[in-house]
């Protein structure tokens, strides 16, 4: 884990910008991505009734966002949190 300064940012953002390149990621650090809705409204064929359901997109764009968050927070050391 590193304690960034004004001497090491440049190092540690050399280190972690290709990564988020190639998995296309930029969005995410430097927006804008926003949450999709968590719920969406879904038709009942059958009965013809609306009902709220969990949206793919969301669970995608969390787990997308989760991944990162901690990816990037295990860098820094205890101190720079």
């Amino acid at each position: 884990m590193i304690k960034l300064d004004q001497n090491n940012f440049i190092y540690w953002k050399a280190q972690i910008l290709p990564i988020v390149k190639a998995f296309d990621l930029e969005e995410f650090i430097f927006g804008p991505v926003r949450s999709p809705q968590k719920y969406i409204e879904v038709e009942d064929e059958e009965t013809d009734e609306m009902t709220l359901n969990i949206n793919n997109e969301f669970l995608n764009w969390k787990k997308i966002y989760q991944l990162l968050v901690g990816w990037i927070l295990l860098t820094f050391s205890e101190s720079t949190l």
